[in-house]
């Protein structure tokens, strides 16, 4: 037999580190600033096609940054090379609980979430208020 994939689900985040200069989803869709850059593993990934597609539906101003494998990533916005990511809540619970970062938005989050539901945006937040 082989590993096809797993039956399980997780919150998906965007997270960005304390030095990010993002306080709400406002300032992440103002286009008068430079893009942030947010990573992920490779083409093809969950967390590329999750910011690819975030990307889209909400209009984020970042520029998406592949090739960061394993903890490469969580490395980059330690170093500030990168200042976010879009993953699964699980894989940065100990980035955020250590104070490097904080989860700027959620996907698929239990009723009565702290964090903002990308489904539950104002039309007025997004650009054309689509």
């Amino acid at each position: 037999m082989s590993w096809i994939g797993k039956a399980a689900s997780d919150t998906r985040v965007l997270v960005l580190s304390k030095t990010s200069g993002i306080k709400n989803v406002r300032e992440l869709l103002d286009t008068s600033k430079p893009p942030i850059k947010l990573f992920a593993a490779g083409v093809g990934s969950a967390g590329y096609i999750d910011t690819r597609l975030a990307i889209s539906a909400i209009h984020l101003n970042v520029q998406l940054i592949p090739g960061y494998n394993g903890s490469e990533g969580t490395m980059s916005m330690l170093r500030g090379e990168t200042q976010g990511t879009i993953g699964s809540q699980s894989s940065y619970t100990q980035f955020v609980g250590d104070g490097n970062g904080y989860y700027l938005l959620e996907a698929g989050g239990p009723p009565g979430s702290k964090i903002p539901q990308a489904d539950q945006l104002p039309k007025t937040t997004m650009p054309g208020g689509c």
